[in-house]
């Protein structure tokens, strides 16, 4: 995901970083806001210290950009996204407690 978002800055290839992006979403959905997270924070120390020019509107092109990317990856992924999060959210209740790491103290007791 860093090299994508390294491409996107230095090379501006936005198909890379949209693939890496499906990719991320896809295999762990979960995860994929704290990768996004750290990517921008890399994203914005590769602008102020490794970038000529320092603009804010060149700033902001790269930013709006980026965001446009990873929102035709999350559509792109939504194909297997959005039927996994109402298989889950539909789950019986009884079903949705055996998926816990947990149980009750009530189970233990018997």
């Amino acid at each position: 995901f860093i090299i994508a978002i390294d491409k996107f800055m230095k090379e501006d290839k936005k198909i890379f970083l949209i693939v890496i992006s499906f990719f991320t979403i896809i295999s762990n959905f979960y995860f994929c806001y704290k990768i996004v997270v750290l990517g921008f924070i890399y994203a914005i120390l590769l602008f102020f210290f490794d970038n000529n020019d320092r603009s804010i509107k060149m700033f902001i092109r790269k930013l709006f950009g980026a965001v446009f990317c990873f929102l035709i990856a999350f559509l792109i992924s939504s194909i297997i996204l959005i039927p996994t999060i109402h298989t889950f959210l539909n789950l019986d209740t009884s079903l949705r407690n055996s998926l816990s790491c947990f149980y009750s103290l009530s189970y233990y007791r018997n």
